[in-house]
């Protein structure tokens, strides 16, 4: 074929200088060049059919079957190296056999025929240099329409049939979840509302983005033999996980309907970004990532088998290891270890005003950024560095906390006010950091008003119950005041009983401190009343 183009001639371009405007018209030439044709493509086609036992995806008939509009990539040598071609998109015509068979056209170019041939199904299973895309079922949406079309992955490998493609039959190389999803208790299912799940086998993590619509939940997964199976839920905004006990394996050409009952809560070591914890919620596992950890207002949350442990090169978040948001109860079961991220950021904060309870039967280490004698001002549980806090109530449970430098173990930072602390049950230990309390105030730097005391004073410190051990700093109280810095800018707190309901307090003053049980050094304090001084060891 030729190809009629219109150019200015020669002749005219000289005619029209020669004539200028006695010219009003500029005649063209027509002439004729050849149509670019590419070379070296062949059109061929191929019949390909699935293996009698596999499924598509859970298809509705059991069977699966080839559609209108889908294509396959067919992976060849083209002389030089190993490409992909995809095939024209399948019509209607081209599918036969109730869908079982479907014969697919490509446009090759120089295909070597002495190499065999791959065929990856559908096309957007295979990467342009022909390994397999399995990167695709890294984001899913869930659905079986959207599965069966772009992720339900096929293949097979033939030799030429002479000058034709091979005819092959598909084989599937993944196994399909049908997913539900329910409460702890079983009682109540959540695969409706769920609009995040991540299921990981320990090599490979699949992640599905959905809207809210009934179940089930399908996944396609590669093969797996013996795997743990870690799963995540988001669901009405509420974080859910679970680890399956028992090893998991999931075979290639397969669909499994499963049932899986979630806690609420989270899994620290799948957290990628911020969290915060809700009522109800259950929080287990390391924290692999330098996000903020928060518990919401008003929330009850569960501390099993946790670990927050800012080492290493972290410490440039801003933040506690856990941020108490508003009014909150942490309930512990097995054992906890929480460390705030940054210097002068405390284990666990509790916001000014508000209360924190503790209790259950477990165990929590709470500590801040830093040492005894390093780092700025954080308690293990209270307030940090010029960070004010509220309220501390230990009913039960085995609680360790240590401040670092000038950071209670229990109680206020450096410069900082704490409220009210009651412990009226279980284990707890408290250590101050330098010239901090183990139980109380935070030391007193230069800030603040002079001759006042908004800063570096503690609330009442009331224990009822359970078995303390309290330690200060350097010129702290165990149990009571951090040191002032001079006569104007002194430390206080406000009374401190102990009742004949403890099991025993042994409280220990810093080197230099005046009292074990009291004011820090350049601090004041109120009332201090031991209703039975057998129970109470002052060293």
């Amino acid at each position: 074929m030729k190809k009629t183009t219109r150019i200015l001639s020669i002749a005219a371009l000289v005619a029209m200088g020669i004539m200028g405007a006695a010219c009003s018209k500029i005649e063209s030439l027509e002439i004729e060049t050849p149509e670019t044709q590419k070379e070296n493509i062949v059109t061929l086609t191929s019949t390909v059919g699935f293996a009698a036992d596999d499924t598509k995806a859970l298809t509705g008939a059991g069977v699966k079957t080839f559609a209108d509009g889908e294509t396959m990539a067919v992976i060849y040598n083209n002389g030089t190296s190993t490409v992909k071609a995809v095939s024209h998109a399948l019509e209607v015509g081209d599918i036969t056999d109730g869908g079982k068979k479907a014969t697919f056209t490509f446009d090759l170019e120089t295909p070597n025929k002495s190499e065999n041939v791959t065929y990856i199904y559908p096309a957007a299973m295979a990467n342009d240099n022909g390994t397999v895309n399995f990167a695709a079922l890294n984001s899913q949406d869930g659905t079986l329409t959207s599965l069966a079309a772009n992720l339900d992955y096929c293949t097979k490998s033939g030799a030429w049939d002479g000058e034709n493609l091979p005819t092959l039959t598909l084989e599937n190389q993944l196994a399909i979840l049908a997913i539900t999803l329910k409460d702890e208790a079983g009682t109540s299912e959540i695969t409706g509302s769920t609009t995040k799940l991540t299921v990981s086998d320990g090599t490979n993590t699949y992640n599905v983005n959905r809207s809210v619509a009934a179940g089930p939940i399908y996944v396609a997964i590669r093969p797996t033999s013996d795997a743990t199976i870690d799963i995540t839920a988001t669901s009405d905004s509420k974080g859910y996980y679970k680890i399956l006990t028992t090893p998991k394996s999931y075979t290639a050409g397969n669909g499994y309907s499963v049932s899986w009952k979630m806690t609420q809560g989270a899994n620290l070591s799948k957290l990628t970004a911020a969290y915060t914890a809700q009522n109800g919620d259950k929080l287990t596992g390391e924290l692999g990532e330098n996000v903020k950890i928060s518990i919401a207002d008003g929330a009850t949350v569960t501390l099993d088998g946790v670990s927050i442990n800012a080492t290493g090169t972290w410490g440039s978040g801003n933040y506690a290891g856990i941020t108490c948001a508003g009014d909150a109860t942490i309930t512990l079961e097995g054992t906890n270890t929480v460390k705030g991220f940054a210097d002068g950021y405390p284990g666990i904060f509790v916001s000014s005003g508000k209360t924190l309870v503790i209790n259950g039967t477990g165990e929590l280490n709470a500590s801040s950024n830093g040492s005894y004698d390093t780092g700025s001002g954080g308690a293990g549980i209270g307030g940090g560095d010029n960070m004010n806090c509220g309220n501390i109530e230990i009913q039960s449970g085995t609680v360790t906390a240590t401040g670092n430098q000038y950071g209670a173990g229990i109680g206020g930072g450096q410069n900082a006010n704490c409220g009210n602390i009651t412990i009226s049950g279980g284990t707890v230990t408290a250590t101050g950091g330098y010239r901090a309390a183990g139980i109380g105030g935070g030391r007193r730097g230069t800030n603040g008003t002079k001759n006042g005391y908004d800063s570096a004073s503690c609330g009442n410190i009331t224990i009822s119950g359970g078995t303390v051990i309290a330690t200060g700093g350097q010129n702290a109280a165990g149990i009571g005041g951090g040191r002032g810095n001079t006569v104007y800018y002194k430390s206080s707190c406000g009374t401190i009983t102990i009742t004949s309901g403890v099991t025993s307090v042994t409280a220990t003053k810093g080197s230099g401190a005046d009292n074990s049980i009291g004011a820090g050094n350049v601090g004041i304090c109120g009332t201090v009343t031991i209703e039975d001084p057998s129970k109470v060891t002052q060293n």
